[in-house]
C-alpha cells in the first residue's frame, strides 16, 4: 500500500501598491522555484496569495483581501514610490493589510513580517508628493523602531536575490522546527556563557547534532586554552576541529542574532577541511544561503 505524508504549507501574502509589478512577478518566480526545489526534499510548500487571488464578493474589496491576509503565516510587503489608494478605514490598502498583520503578530507571534523598500532617487525625495511622503515616513518609523525584518534594494535582480535567500532560509527553519516537534523534542541551544556545559549535555541540539564531533572539538580546544591561560594562539590546534567549532558557532549566531553570511574565504576554507562533517540543520542553512548569494560563482556547493 502506498503511504503519502501530508505536505506542510506556508501561506504567504504579498502586499504592495501598483508600482512594483516586476517585483511581484519576481516573488511568484521565486516561490515556484522554492516549491520545485524544496517541496520534495523537506515536504514544504509555499502558497502565495495577493489581491490578484481574491474572488469577487458582495462586500467591499478590501474585506475580501483581508481574509487572505488573516490566513497568512508570512506577510511580504513591497514599497517604492506609491502608498496606494485609501480604504474606508486606512490611508491605503497596503496600510490596512500591514496593520492587520502587525497587530496579529504582536498578539500571537504570527505572521512573520518582511518588508522590502526599493531605492528612490534623491531628486524625487527632495520633491516628494503625498504618496512618496507616506512611504518615506513609514520606512523611517520602521528604521527607528527596528521592530520588523526589512531590507532595501535597488533593482529587481537584487530584490529577487534577497527574497530567494530569505525564503529558502525560512522554509528550512520551519522544516527543522516541525521535525523537532514531530520527534517530541524541544530545541536545545548550547549555553552562550558556559561553553563547558556542552560536554555534559547529551542532546547538544535536537535536530541531529553530531554530538561526538562537537564535544571532541570543544574538549580539545578547552584543554589547550587551559594549558595556555594567557590566550596563546591555537597554531598547533587541528584545523578540522577548529573549523568544526567555527561553523557551529557562526551558524548559531547568524540564525539567532545577525543573519550574516560566511565570507567566501571562510566557506572555501570549510570546504577544504570539513567535507566530512556531519552537519546540523542550521549549519546546512548557513552554507546554503551563502551559495545562493554567491553572484561571482566562487563558493562550492559541497553541503
Amino acid at each position: 500500500m502506498l503511504h503519502t505524508k501530508l505536505r506542510n504549507v506556508l501561506t504567504c501574502f504579498l502586499a504592495s501598491p501598483g508600482d512594483l509589478g516586476d517585483e511581484r512577478r519576481a516573488v511568484h518566480d521565486v516561490v515556484a522555484e522554492v516549491n520545485r526545489v524544496m517541496g520534495r526534499e523537506v515536504n514544504w510548500q509555499v502558497d502565495l496569495l495577493g489581491w490578484e487571488d481574491t474572488l469577487p464578493a458582495a462586500r467591499r474589496p478590501q474585506a475580501a483581501i483581508n481574509e487572505a491576509v488573516d490566513a497568512a503565516g508570512l506577510f511580504v510587503g513591497l514599497l517604492w514610490r506609491r502608498w496606494g489608494q485609501p480604504t474606508p478605514v486606512f490611508s491605503s490598502g497596503f496600510e490596512e493589510e500591514f496593520e492587520r498583520s502587525r497587530q496579529r503578530h504582536d498578539n500571537t507571534g504570527d505572521p512573520e513580517i518582511w518588508l522590502f523598500f526599493k531605492a528612490v532617487d534623491r531628486d524625487q525625495v527632495a520633491d516628494a508628493g503625498d504618496q512618496l511622503k507616506r512611504v518615506l515616513q513609514f520606512r523611517s518609523t520602521r528604521e527607528e523602531r527596528k521592530d520588523l525584518f526589512y531590507k532595501d534594494f535597488g533593482s529587481v535582480d537584487e530584490f529577487k536575490s534577497q527574497f530567494r535567500e530569505s525564503l529558502y532560509s525560512y522554509v528550512l527553519k520551519l522544516s527543522r522546527q516541525r521535525l523537532s516537534a514531530e520527534q517530541g523534542a524541544a530545541e536545545v541551544t548550547p549555553p552562550r556563557d558556559a561553553a563547558a556545559e556542552i560536554l555534559t549535555v547529551d542532546a547538544v541540539t535536537a535536530d541531529g547534532a553530531p554530538k561526538s564531533e562537537l564535544r571532541d572539538a570543544l574538549a580539545h580546544a578547552m584543554q589547550r586554552l587551559e594549558q595556555h591561560p594567557a590566550g596563546a594562539r591555537l597554531a598547533a590546534y587541528p584545523a578540522e576541529r577548529l573549523a568544526r567549532l567555527y561553523l557551529y558557532v557562526a551558524s548559531d549566531i547568524s540564525e539567532s542574532h545577525t543573519a550574516e553570511l560566511l565570507t567566501s574565504h571562510s566557506q572555501n576554507h570549510l570546504y577544504r577541511v570539513g567535507r566530512g562533517f556531519n552537519l546540523v540543520a542550521h549549519e546546512e542553512a548557513l552554507l546554503f544561503r551563502g551559495l545562493l548569494a554567491d553572484d561571482s560563482d566562487t563558493i562550492p556547493g559541497w553541503a
